[in-house]
C-alpha cells in the first residue's frame, strides 16, 4: 500500500511536470462557443426555391439536411431560412417536407423554420398543407388555411383508402361528382409501391413518399395538379443495366436523360430482379400518349424530363436523391377515358 501511495505521488508529480504545472485541462472561451454553436445550425433556403425553374437550388438545401441524417454528438436543433425566397413552387414544398419528415424518423432532432417574406410565396407556402404536419412555438397545430391541397405521407403502407378518398376528392372538383378515377389510382400506387420496394431492400427506415394534389384554374377551366414525392435512390439507380450497356451506353455519350427516356420504354429490367417490377413506368407513359392525364414531368437523379416539352428536358448539375413526378387532369382527360 505504500508503495502503491509513493507510485500514485509520483505519477501525480510527472503529470504536473509534463503540463506546466496544469494538471487539468481548462475550456476556453473559443472551444465553449464552438460546442454551443453545434446545439443549434441554420440553413439558409436562397432566393429560388422553384424545384422546375431552379432544381440545383433547391437539390443543395436537400443535399445540405442530408448532412444532418448522421447527427452530430452536440446538434440538437435545425433551423431552416425560407425568408429571402422570392420564388417558390408546389415541388419544392413537397420535397421538403418529405425530406424533414425523413430525417424527423431517423434522429431525434428539433426542425423548425420561417416562412418566407415575399406575399405571393408566403401565401403559396401557408397554402400548401405544409403547416398542417408542425406545430407553432407554442406546440400547437397550425389551422388549415386552404382545401387546395391535399398532402399524404406514407410510410411502409401505401395507404389506398386515403388515396382513393384524394382522388375521389379531386373529381368532386372537376366534375362535381365525387367519383373514382383508375388511371390516376394506378399510376399512384405503382409509385408509392416502387417507394416501399426499394426502402425495404435497403433495411432502411427512410420508407417515406409525399403525395399532393393542388385544385388550380387554367385558362378559367378547373385543373387537378397532382405531385408525388419519393425520398429514396431515383430512378436511374434502381434500374437494372448489365456492365455491357453500360459500356457501350459510355462509349456511345448516352447521357443519364436518354436512359430514363428507355427506362420508361421498358428497355430495362429493375435491380429487385421481381418478374413484376418496372412496369410501372411504361404505364405511366402509356397513361400520359393516351390523354388520360397531362403535363407530366419528371426530377430524378441528374434528370429532368418533361414528356410534354422534350426541348425543357435536361440532365442537371446536381444528383436528387429520390424521384419526384407531377401531372395534371381536366376534364378532357375525364372524356377521354370515359370514351375509351
Amino acid at each position: 500500500m505504500r508503495r502503491n501511495r509513493r507510485s500514485k505521488v509520483k505519477r501525480k508529480e510527472r503529470n504536473i511536470q509534463r503540463n506546466k504545472h496544469n494538471p487539468y485541462k481548462v475550456r476556453t472561451p473559443k472551444q465553449s462557443f464552438n460546442r454551443q454553436r453545434q446545439q443549434e445550425i441554420t440553413i439558409d433556403a436562397g432566393r429560388n426555391f422553384a424545384l422546375f425553374t431552379h432544381p440545383d437550388e433547391v437539390i443543395d438545401l436537400i443535399h445540405e439536411l442530408d448532412k444532418y441524417k448522421t447527427k452530430p454528438a452536440f446538434l440538437k436543433r435545425i433551423f431552416i431560412d425560407l425568408s429571402n425566397i422570392k420564388s417558390i413552387d408546389i415541388g419544392a414544398i413537397n420535397v421538403l417536407l418529405a425530406k424533414i419528415n425523413e430525417i424527423s424518423k431517423l434522429k431525434r432532432l428539433h426542425i423548425s423554420g420561417n416562412m418566407p417574406i415575399h406575399s405571393e410565396c408566403h401565401n403559396l407556402f401557408e397554402e400548401s398543407g405544409f403547416l398542417e404536419y408542425m406545430v407553432d412555438l407554442s406546440g400547437k397545430k397550425f389551422a388549415k388555411k386552404s382545401d387546395s391541397f391535399i398532402l399524404s405521407i406514407g410510410s411502409d403502407k401505401t395507404l389506398n383508402e386515403k388515396i382513393g378518398r384524394s382522388i375521389e376528392k379531386s373529381m368532386g372538383y372537376l366534375t362535381g361528382e365525387e367519383k373514382s378515377y383508375p388511371p390516376v389510382y394506378s399510376i399512384v400506387q405503382e409509385m408509392c409501391s416502387n417507394s416501399i420496394e426499394w426502402a425495404n431492400q435497403s433495411d432502411s427506415k427512410s420508407k417515406n413518399w409525399l403525395l399532393g394534389i393542388q385544385f388550380d384554374k387554367k385558362d378559367d377551366e378547373p385543373i387537378v395538379n397532382f405531385a408525388l414525392t419519393d425520398i429514396g435512390f431515383g430512378i436511374i439507380k434502381t434500374i437494372n443495366r448489365k456492365l455491357g450497356t453500360k459500356f457501350k451506353e459510355s462509349i456511345g455519350n448516352i447521357s443519364d436523360l436518354e436512359i430514363l427516356i428507355r427506362t420508361f420504354d421498358k428497355i430495362y429490367g429493375s435491380k429487385s430482379k421481381e418478374p413484376n417490377r418496372n412496369n410501372g413506368m411504361p404505364l405511366i407513359k402509356k397513361r400520359f400518349e393516351k390523354g388520360y392525364i397531362s403535363e407530366l414531368r419528371v426530377v430524378t437523379n441528374k434528370v429532368f424530363y418533361d414528356f410534354s416539352n422534350n426541348e425543357q428536358s435536361k440532365v442537371l448539375n446536381r444528383n436528387f436523391p429520390g424521384t419526384y413526378y407531377s401531372w395534371s387532369i381536366n376534364s378532357k382527360c375525364i372524356e377521354k377515358w370515359d370514351q375509351k
